[in-house]
């Protein structure tokens, strides 16, 4: 930042996300770097799930059971595969 060139002062707090937004679209990180803060944080990522496509008529069905049986579809679906996967595989 120039030496010269006076910077204006940050808000303590922001009314709303979008004024801090229209704050910041107007102001450079680099002007106030002096008063952020190291964080830390975590992410967690799943990476277990997979999305598959079906046919809208079967998610309908889907649904309906589901409801019927007071779960979800995610959980009915993991049910029918695991049962079926367990028939399907051969015999150690």
């Amino acid at each position: 930042m120039n030496a010269s060139k006076l910077r204006e002062e940050m808000p303590e707090r922001f009314e709303s996300l979008d004024a801090a937004a229209d704050w910041w679209d107007k102001h450079s990180l680099a002007d106030y770097e002096d008063l952020t803060q190291p964080a830390s944080f975590e992410i967690a990522l799943d990476r277990g799930n997979r999305t598959i496509k079906i046919d809208r008529e079967l998610s309908e069905e889907l649904r309906t059971i589901a409801r019927k049986q007071g779960t979800t579809v995610q959980a009915l679906i993991d049910q029918w595969i695991r049962e079926r996967l367990h028939y399907a595989a051969p015999a150690s």
